[in-house]
């Protein structure tokens, strides 16, 4: 028979599990609502494809948790953070000095689909006003880390050593955090994040890496295992078409995907006798779909 036990992370972290639960067990980390799962219709008429759009406006706006997108509400947004900061991080971390670490905790939240290193946060965090060393703000990204708020991965190399010590980026579990900070949506990399959730379902965190090519050029997922390159854009550019192909003649590659706000197509080229394609994608779409490489 099967036991099935599910829980806040402030009664058990998932590093706790080996500890707590001898033996055999699998552990499934439950994200909020993704778009497929909100969405009833599939786009195959006018009107489905007006009410798609419509959806896929308020998903971007107000996420996945099933609170929040009944209530459609601000104030849901912040009590969901405000407890989950009391109850499943602070209490964890042993802070004692609350109102900072308060400070620093929406600070993170404000910078997702950003790349940062250590250093850089203590920089950034010190323009606020707030005084921090490296390793109480290693140790406060951590925290937020094992609660869920947030997911973190690293540069793509086959050096563990640069692997440890190059930049990362970081995202949040929910798009609809950014609804809590008095700024323009930054569509961009709003659905840089929402990607990233997407992927993060099919594939788990420790296989997503960002790229880095050899002239500096970011791309923005790359998942070796299913040799998976992923760009993410509103609106294509010359720029984001050429750092794919660069990308994708150095990982010896001959599909990359372009995910657009409305885009769809497929761009070909021919080099080192290999002929290579990017394959736009619309972002609802890709959202819809059972994605898998080659789709």
């Amino acid at each position: 028979f099967y036991i099935y036990i599910s829980g806040s992370s402030s009664n058990l972290l998932s590093s706790e599990i080996p500890s707590k639960l001898r033996g055999r067990y699998s552990s499934k980390l439950i994200l909020p609502l993704s778009f497929r799962e909100i969405a009833k219709e599939k786009g195959e008429t006018f009107r489905e494809r007006a009410k798609l759009r419509k959806l896929f406006e308020e998903y971007m706006r107000w996420g996945g948790f099933p609170e929040v997108w009944k209530f459609k509400s601000r104030e849901k947004i912040v009590s969901l953070l405000e407890t989950a900061f009391y109850r499943d991080i602070v209490e964890r971390a042993h802070a004692r000095a609350f109102e900072e670490f308060r400070e620093f905790f929406y600070f993170i939240l404000s910078n997702y689909a950003n790349s940062f290193t250590y250093n850089s946060l203590r920089r950034l965090i010190r323009g606020q006003g707030i005084e921090l060393d490296v390793k109480t703000v290693m140790k406060y990204v951590r925290a937020i880390e094992n609660a869920f708020i947030i997911f973190t991965i690293g540069k793509f190399s086959y050096s563990q050593k640069e692997k440890m010590f190059s930049r990362r980026k970081l995202y949040n579990v929910d798009p609809s955090f950014s609804l809590i900070f008095n700024e323009p949506m930054d569509l961009g990399r709003k659905m840089e994040n929402v990607v990233f959730l997407e992927l993060l379902r099919k594939f788990g965190k420790q296989r997503i890496f960002y790229y880095l090519t050899s002239n500096r050029k970011e791309i923005d997922f790359y998942v070796p295992s299913q040799d998976l390159l992923v760009e993410v854009t509103a609106k294509s550019t010359e720029e984001h078409i050429n750092k794919l192909f660069h990308g994708m003649k150095e990982l010896n590659l001959t599909t990359a995907y372009l995910i657009t706000l409305e885009e769809k197509g497929e761009i070909k080229k021919t080099f080192n006798r290999k002929r290579r394609k990017i394959i736009l994608k619309p972002l609802i779409e890709f959202l819809l779909e059972d994605f898998s490489p080659g789709v």
